[in-house]
């Protein structure tokens, strides 16, 4: 449905276009506009996917960097264009679609034009919809974009200075030129890397296609390449230039930008870092063996409490290898024990599963995995059993299958566990039994011991 809402806007969006530029006589102001087609879609998938709802910090700050670079973009290009006859690349495309351009222009410019652009807004899709999994990546995706955005930014300043100064016969070799044919080309590539990294780290893998696009168009299609046919007709010295320098990467500035790249995802991570209030790291055991790990840390801010939970468990069988359980998971809850945003990423041997949920603007908690999904109106956890509140609870999302699966817990009394006066309390659901020790008085979780399917037991010791 968002996709179909999104491409009927851009078809929208062309149209209009279309019918301005037949008033206009002239279709190459659509380049002044290239950044606004990127940001109306983006716009509406915020809009959509957020619900009304809080948007996560990430999300706010990736946006923002987003429209710094449109209104910086589209007010340099509207200052290039005026009162400049219109660009050659349209007056070539206009030559060769004779006669009728004047109508297929609304297909092979606008059109195509708005159809691109909503395409590479598809990055925002991931990054409109919660949280990232990875502080790091999100820190090396936005220190990306904001070192491609200023690259851009200071190319583009040092040509519109040059073209002041210079004749139209000259060719510019200072600065950033002196690296590279075209740096601003090359700020903005860095620009999508970046934002398709912050994407990755909201777990839209896919988004890495997306990126082979954007390279092929600035390289190949309607920047480097289209760029370079008419250059050299123009300015007769750029054929020894072309020896000398190459086209796209920079041959100088290259640890220059890895260097500041480096140093701003430290800071960011710096700046985000919080050390976790509440720590809980346990040695999972099969039978009396260990087979790894599991901590969660908690963080409290404001009304908030947020919890990452990480587990690796490698379990051997006699001649048949090992077995591999991975499970990541980052949790919201506020101040009632209520969920309010999940994502887990669970590897059970060669199968991985994600699951995804967030509270909806009437209270609901919409939880899917597998393009399945459930809904419910109730206070929902996951089995949290750091926290005490879900000794209470009837229902449980069971955070690697997506499932929220009804659940008894019972007090079964009280006794020593590992010297330690504790109350026992049995978990019951389909296919699962589990008993759980808290301390007594702030029950504290400090043990659990589970009977798997193939009747071994996993327990649960604290370090």
């Amino acid at each position: 449905m968002l996709l179909l809402v999104l491409y009927l806007t851009a078809t929208g969006v062309a149209i209009l276009l279309w019918l301005v530029s037949l008033q206009r006589n002239a279709v190459s102001f659509v380049d002044i506009l290239w950044p606004v087609l990127h940001l109306i879609p983006a716009t509406q998938i915020l809009i959509i996917a957020s619900a009304g709802e809080a948007v996560p910090w990430s999300t706010l700050l990736t946006y923002l960097l987003l429209f710094a670079w449109a209104t910086r973009l589209m007010t340099h290009l509207a200052a290039r264009a005026a009162g400049e006859p219109e660009d050659g690349r349209y007056v070539d495309i206009r030559n060769n679609n004779e006669p009728g351009f004047r109508y297929k222009s609304v297909y092979i410019i606008f059109g195509l034009q708005s159809f691109l652009a909503c395409t590479i807004a598809l990055l925002f899709i991931p990054i409109a919809s919660g949280e990232s999994w990875s502080d790091l990546v999100f820190s090396l995706g936005y220190a990306t974009s904001v070192a491609g955005f200023f690259y851009e930014t200071l190319a583009d300043e040092q040509l519109t200075a040059f073209r002041k100064s210079s004749s139209k016969q000259g060719l510019l070799e200072t600065g950033l030129w002196s690296s590279c044919r075209h740096p601003n080309y090359f700020g903005e590539w860095l620009v999508w890397v970046g934002f398709t990294t912050i994407s990755i780290a909201h777990g839209g893998w896919w988004s890495i296609f997306i990126l082979a696009g954007i390279t092929f168009l600035l390289i190949q299609f309607s920047g480097v390449a289209r760029m370079e046919k008419t250059i050299p007709d123009r300015r007769p010295l750029y054929s020894t230039y072309i020896q000398k320098i190459p086209a796209f990467f920079p041959r100088r500035n290259s640890l220059f930008i890895v260097g500041f790249i480096i140093v701003a995802t430290i800071v960011g991570q710096n700046i985000r870092a919080q050390p976790a209030e509440d720590t809980w790291l346990w040695h999972a055991d099969m039978n009396g063996r260990n087979i790894g790990q599991h901590s969660i840390d908690i963080t409290r801010e404001a009304d908030i409490v947020s919890v990452e939970s990480n587990a690796q468990f490698d379990i051997r069988f006699f001649l048949l290898g090992t077995y591999t359980y991975q499970h990541q998971s980052v949790e919201r809850y506020d101040n009632n024990g209520c969920l309010l945003q999940m994502r887990s990423e669970t590897q059970t041997g060669s199968k991985k599963n994600t699951v995804v949920g967030k509270q909806l603007a009437d209270q609901s908690f919409l939880v899917s995995a597998n393009d399945a999904s459930s809904r419910s109106h109730e206070c929902l956890m996951t089995f949290a059993y750091w926290n005490p509140k879900i000794l209470q609870q009837s229902k449980l999302i069971n955070a690697q299958t997506g499932k929220i699966v009804p659940v008894d817990i019972q007090f079964v009394g009280t006794e020593k566990y590992n010297h330690i006066e504790a109350e026992r309390y049995e978990l019951s659901a389909p296919d699962l039994q589990i008993t759980l020790w808290y301390t007594l008085g702030d029950r504290r979780w400090i043990g659990l011991a589970s009977t798997m399917g193939n009747g071994k037991i996993l327990t649960y010791q604290i370090i």
